[in-house]
Order: structure tokens, then sequence, then C-alpha cells
């Protein structure tokens, strides 16, 4: 009853389900209704979507929610929004992951060059901007690719301009 009128995204570690998401598709009710901790054991800030892709790539790419990373591929691991806890960033440094690509929401500039910053020194990075008011799944795998190929690796020099720049705007 409690799931009813939701898609169930399970979240996968080492082939095991650890989690889900519940995305509303029909019905009333709120958008996503997660499972609390003490079903699960764990919450969603402590698992990453797909985190496996973190020890089969070198590269990953950063997404919000689960169906973006989806539209992304195989090599997409999504945060869970657009907070990503200290338990996550702490599970990417650790992985062999080597470039990381982060496509947050347009909403989530700041948050997405936060990241950038707290990773900067472990792995090679890269924040996409994407349009406003667009997500990956908005613009589909084709324009969001282009974007990412369009936009160079950045150092702690460019993104701390990147963030000053935002300061600038508001």
């Amino acid at each position: 009853d409690k799931y009813f009128g939701y898609l169930i995204i399970p979240f996968t570690s080492e082939g095991k389900l650890v989690y889900f998401n519940a995305r509303k598709f029909m019905g009333d009710g709120p958008r996503y209704n997660n499972p609390s901790t003490d079903v699960t054991g764990i919450g969603k800030s402590m698992i990453w979507y797909n985190r496996d892709a973190l020890y089969m790539y070198k590269t990953v790419y950063i997404c919000e929610g689960a169906i973006n990373a989806s539209t992304v591929g195989i090599r997409a691991i999504a945060s869970g929004g657009k907070y990503v806890s200290r338990y996550q960033i702490n599970d990417l440094i650790k992985s062999p992951v080597e470039r990381v690509i982060i496509l947050l929401d347009p909403d989530a500039k700041c948050k997405a060059l936060d990241l950038a910053l707290t990773l900067v020194d472990f792995k090679k990075v890269k924040v996409i901007y994407l349009p406003d008011g667009k997500d990956c799944n908005d613009l589909g795998l084709r324009k969001t690719m282009r974007l990412v190929y369009n936009t160079r690796y950045q150092d702690r020099r460019t993104l701390m301009k990147m963030k000053l720049e935002l300061w600038e705007l508001r």
C-alpha cells in the first residue's frame, strides 16, 4: 500500500540489493517515498546508485538522481540529491576511480563546485554546467555528452574562479 503508484528503483552494491528509491509516477503522495533507515539499515546519504561503477571504471559521472544516471549510462552514479554526504565523498575518494565528471542539476552549481573542490586533490574533476531548467534526462545522452566533451578538466584555481564568478552573479 505504501508504495502503490511508485516506481521502485533498486540500489545494489556488489550485486546485492542495499536500498531503493520509490519515485511517484501516478496518484497522490510525495514525489519520493524512500524507505526509512530502520527498514534498510542505511539511509540515502550512505549509498550511491550504481556504486559498483566506482570499482569498474576509471571515469564516473555523478548525477543527482538514479533516472538521470540511467540516462547517462553504466558509468554514471547518483548521490540521491544535490547534497553529497561526507560518507559518499569518502567512498568516492577511496575508490580507484581516476576521473569524476559532475553533472548536477543547474540549480546546484554551487554544490557541484564545492564537491569538485573537495575532490580535486584526489581525482581529476570536471564540473559541467547544464543549461538552466534542464537535467540529463531533458538533454538526453547525446547533448549531455557533447557538453562533457567540450569541457576541460579543471584544477583548483579554475574551480575557485568559477565559484567566484557564481558569487558575483548573486
